[in-house]
């Protein structure tokens, strides 16, 4: 938005008799010289810096297992380490943010994402990132710093769980959560 404001009766009839006199081509002497005055406001939304992801969703298998693996609540089987990278952060970009959109959790096991596939109850998924849990809640938050590449990267584990004492019958594991980014 830009909005040009004059100020003033008097030096708006100067700005006037100053085009006049330059219509004429004349000037009077020791008259005072014109002046007007502008007041310029602009409506700038400046972004942070960010940094660029990689396009699309990203499947993790997490393999076959017996689910005689299974020997009660809390057990962890197919453990997986991967990463999220991002990538040209910009120079402003000092640490980045990243937590889970609040979601349902596995109704036994809050800290567990449910199993949305055909395994049953009783499995469920763990996310962490080092020492701290991505829970489904969207409570916890963990922050990288980007190297001198401009690179950030969220190290990652997610495992199966079995969130309670039914062992799970054979079939699918599957489970969405969505990773929100921010940036400092």
């Amino acid at each position: 938005m830009l909005t040009k404001q004059k100020t003033g009766a008097a030096r708006l009839a100067a700005g006037i008799f100053f085009a006049l006199s330059g219509l004429l081509g004349g000037h009077t002497a020791g008259a005072a010289t014109p002046s007007s005055t502008a007041t310029v406001t602009f409506h700038v939304v400046v972004l942070a810096g960010t940094c660029a992801t990689l396009p699309g969703d990203t499947t993790l298998p997490l393999g076959e297992v017996s689910d005689l693996k299974f020997k009660g609540k809390g057990t962890v089987v197919a453990q997986k380490k991967f990463s999220v990278q991002l990538q040209d952060c910009d120079e402003s970009v000092n640490a980045v943010a990243f937590s889970v959109e609040p979601t349902d959790a596995d109704k036994d096991d809050p800290t567990a994402f449910p199993n949305a596939g055909s395994a049953g109850a009783g499995v469920g998924i763990k996310v962490a990132s080092g020492d701290v849990a991505l829970d489904p809640a969207g409570i916890n938050t963990v922050s990288v710093e980007p190297s001198e590449d401009r690179i950030a990267t969220l190290p990652l584990e997610v495992s199966m769980v079995q969130t309670s004492d039914i062992r799970p019958h054979g079939g699918d594991v599957q489970s969405v959560f969505t990773l929100n980014i921010s940036y400092a």
